[in-house]
Parts: C-alpha cells; sequence; structure tokens
C-alpha cells in the first residue's frame, strides 16, 4: 500500500509550474535518489517541467548541508521541490531560520505530512504538499493482513491518490481527519 509517487511528482510540478517566473530555475531536492518513491517522484515532476520547458536541476544530499549551500548561493529566487519528507523538512527548516533565505526562494513545495511539516505550512514557509490518508493505508494495511492470514489475500500493489494541500486547504479543516487521525 504506497501512494502514488509518481501522480505526487506530477502535481507537484503543476503547482511549481503556475507559480514560475519567465527564467526561474526550479530546484529538485532529495535525500538520494534509492529512498522509496523519489525516482517516481522525480520522474512525475520532470514530466511537467520537461513539457513546459521550465529549467530545473536535481541536488541529493550528499552532505549534511546540501540544501543550505544551494539556497545560500541561489543569486535568483528559485522554486524548490522537496521529493521527500526529509527532505522537504529540512528545507524548511533552512528557511524558517533566517529571513534572509526567503528572498532566495520563491516558493516550497514537497512531499509529507508530519506535524512539523504541517506547522510550517500553516505558517506558510511551506506553500504546499503532497500527501495521502494514512488512515486509509493503516485500515488497508490490517485489511490485507487479515486476507493474508486466511489464505484470500490477492498479490496486488495499492496505490493511494495523493492529495495537494496549501495553507488555505490546511486551514478550512477538511483534510483535519486523514492528517491527524489519532488526535
Amino acid at each position: 500500500i504506497l501512494i502514488d509517487y509518481f501522480e505526487a511528482g506530477r502535481i507537484l510540478g503543476e503547482k511549481a509550474a503556475e507559480k514560475n517566473l519567465p527564467g526561474e530555475k526550479v530546484c529538485l531536492f532529495a535525500q538520494g535518489m534509492a529512498y522509496n518513491g523519489v525516482q517516481d517522484a522525480y520522474e512525475g515532476v520532470c514530466s511537467v517541467l520537461n513539457d513546459k520547458q521550465i529549467p530545473f536541476e536535481l541536488y541529493e544530499a550528499k552532505e549534511e548541508n546540501t540544501f543550505r549551500k544551494v539556497v545560500e548561493n541561489t543569486v535568483y529566487p528559485v522554486e524548490v521541490v522537496a521529493l521527500d519528507v526529509q527532505s522537504l523538512d529540512r528545507t524548511a527548516s533552512i528557511l524558517n531560520e533566517s529571513s534572509v533565505y526567503k528572498d532566495h526562494v520563491s516558493a516550497l513545495y514537497g512531499i509529507g505530512s508530519t506535524t512539523g511539516i504541517l506547522n510550517l505550512l500553516d505558517q506558510g514557509i511551506i506553500d504546499g504538499l503532497v500527501t495521502y490518508d494514512q488512515f486509509s493505508q493503516g485500515y488497508l494495511s490490517i485489511k490485507k493482513a487479515v486476507e493474508a492470514i486466511h489464505g484470500s489475500r490477492q498479490k496486488q500493489e495499492t496505490l493511494l491518490d495523493p492529495v495537494y494541500l496549501d495553507q488555505q486547504e490546511l486551514a478550512s479543516g477538511a483534510y483535519e481527519k486523514m492528517l491527524y487521525p489519532m488526535e
């Protein structure tokens, strides 16, 4: 039971393209391409950016401060799309540390919905994110486990639809059960 990472990446690519200014580069941040779903998310973002001829560059976290260096060395504002939860959390934390860094990044998008990430979305540090219904993931996991025990489990992959959220949608409360299933 996984999120459709290609679709998640495609959605992020569309959102980045909507705000993209002529000549503005999109920086794609990833902990590593081998992490779960990152390659698919990358391909989804690239499918949109290539189609719209928007320049982009991939940065993998080879060392602790890779993302900070990219942000600091940016002369013109860029958009950042974080392809995994760790990259989104790290980049949002960098931007939250100093208002100077916010001048370097015109928009931050990513994948993930930890409480810390949701707080940074609420504060406007993150412009938008893609997440999925973790409550349904848990339910479906248990259902599949019971089916496996009873020998009736189908050997098929279940992909959950990604959901895009921005600050306004978060504030609306429409996704509260999905984002905070235990509270």
